[in-house]
């Protein structure tokens, strides 16, 4: 694999912190040898910004994105029910009233499938809604980069792989 401008850029420095997992390219810079893979389902309804979303995902440095995309609530249903995900990126205006079941729905069947919704309505509200239906997180369709969605993934999935643990520690008792 070529490394994108944005692998080429780590340094020295960054491989002292993941030893053994950084390679050389030809120019004699860094870059991740071995990305973690996982399959994404995007519920995006809008073409264009479905492609914004598959170039973040396509552009990140330590993940390597599976992209499943849905763009009705019927078809999100389907692709949640017969593939494995990992994670969901789910247009919040899409889901708001029925779809909000669906979040549900894959965080249900998936113990260890976050979800993320994403929006371009500003301000806190919507997140606060999201997340109250069982969201992870959510971002704002504005704000999105590739370091900003890969950032937002990989803490989304640590955060709901701890709470899982917690939720199952508790259960235990």
């Amino acid at each position: 694999m070529m490394p994108t401008t944005k692998e080429a850029t780590k340094t020295k420095k960054d491989t002292d912190i993941v030893a053994g997992l950084w390679q050389l390219d030809s120019n004699g810079k860094f870059f991740d040898a071995n990305p973690k893979r996982i399959t994404v389902l995007v519920i995006e309804d809008n073409p264009a910004d479905f492609e914004n979303i598959l170039d973040a995902l396509l552009q990140m440095d330590l993940l390597h994105a599976n992209v499943l995309h849905a763009d009705d609530i019927t078809s999100a249903r389907m692709i949640a029910e017969r593939n494995q995900i990992d994670f969901a990126l789910a247009n919040f205006c899409m889901i708001m009233d029925a779809g909000m079941q669906l979040i549900q729905d894959i965080c249900g069947r998936y113990d260890d499938c976050p979800v993320v919704t994403i929006s371009d309505a500003p301000g806190q509200e919507v997140s606060q809604l999201a997340i109250g239906a069982g969201a992870i997180n959510h971002l704002n369709k504005n704000d999105l980069t590739s370091a900003l969605l890969e950032t937002t993934i990989r803490s989304s999935m640590n955060t709901h792989c701890i709470e899982t643990r917690l939720k199952n520690t508790i259960l235990e008792q």
